[in-house]
């Protein structure tokens, strides 16, 4: 009876060791979890700076285009004034 008492006992206390084992594994995992939720949101989140970024970027580098564009036409237009101007003087002369 002294030997089946003990092993009881024994198997207890394993039984609460296995138990205690278990809920630290089950508030690592809950942690885990959270962590996860969280990591996620701020994946998430970064990803919609990134879209509004290279939205931002498209848009500055059409701008950029753009002023380009303008910029050489004005030129263009300019050097036209500066010969038409310069060719007017010429005839005075």
């Amino acid at each position: 009876y002294a030997k089946k008492e003990s092993d009881l006992n024994g198997a207890q206390i394993k039984l609460r060791e296995y138990e205690a084992a278990l809920n630290s594994k089950d508030a690592a995992l809950a942690t885990a979890l959270g962590d996860k939720k969280s990591l996620e949101s701020d994946l998430e989140d970064l990803k919609d700076q990134i879209a509004q970024l290279e939205a931002s970027l498209a848009a500055a580098k059409k701008q950029l285009a753009d002023e380009t564009l303008l910029k050489v036409d004005l030129e263009n237009r300019c050097q036209s004034l500066t010969e038409d101007l310069e060719f007017r003087k010429n005839m005075y002369e």
